[in-house]
């Protein structure tokens, strides 16, 4: 009988702290679909307090952060993320993001190149490569990933993108043109290609 009051009581206990969970998450999914960053970073910290050093909520409140431009938090989280599940991807991916738009090419090149020591065509290892090589005003190599990548993803416009843009930095105009014109076949709305048009007629 004990046994079974005991058991009653965990289990309990158990559903609690299930909805605890559920709910903080569901709630911060629900305040970044609204754009309230800092209520969907609010909603996970009883999470965080239970679990400082969790793969899961640091990896979430990276991304967070990194929306609501505070680098140096999403950072943080990223970097206990990464170590909490040394083998996962996502968190070195906000990482080598974060290092790109500060400009830090240099820290972000060493983290994307061990990724792609062990996925030599990761999607998005190699998106933030050309990036960085772009950043580094290497356009050579940033043109051979680009086209690597299109190799296998022939109608991708975000590597579409950032060749024409490697065209246009190259001042090879007339190429940026052709891509953007593929580009608009595929994606009639594309921004970068309208904003090129656009900078053609001035």
């Amino acid at each position: 009988m004990k046994k079974v009051i005991l058991f009653a009581i965990l289990a309990v206990f158990s559903f609690a702290y299930e909805d605890f969970i559920k709910k903080s998450y569901y709630d911060s999914y629900n305040y970044e679909k609204m754009g309230d960053y800092e209520d969907a970073i609010k909603s996970l910290m009883p999470v965080l307090q239970k679990y400082p050093d969790a793969y899961t909520p640091n990896l979430r409140l990276g991304w967070l952060y990194y929306l609501e431009k505070k680098y140096k938090n999403a950072l943080n989280h990223y970097k206990k993320a990464a170590v909490a599940v040394k083998s996962a991807i996502p968190p070195r991916l906000g990482i080598i993001n974060i290092y790109t738009l500060q400009q830090k090419y240099d820290d972000a090149l060493k983290i994307c190149n061990d990724i792609l020591k062990t996925d030599y065509y990761s999607y998005y290892a190699n998106l933030y490569l050309v990036k960085i090589l772009i950043g580094k005003r290497d356009l050579t190599n940033a043109k051979a990933v680009a086209y690597k990548m299109l190799s296998l993803y022939p109608t991708d416009t975000l590597f579409l993108e950032l060749l024409a843009d490697i065209f246009q930095r190259s001042n090879d105009i007339e190429s940026a043109k052709k891509v953007y014109e593929d580009i608009l076949i595929l994606d009639p709305k594309n921004f970068a290609a309208y904003e090129f048009f656009k900078s053609l007629e001035k």
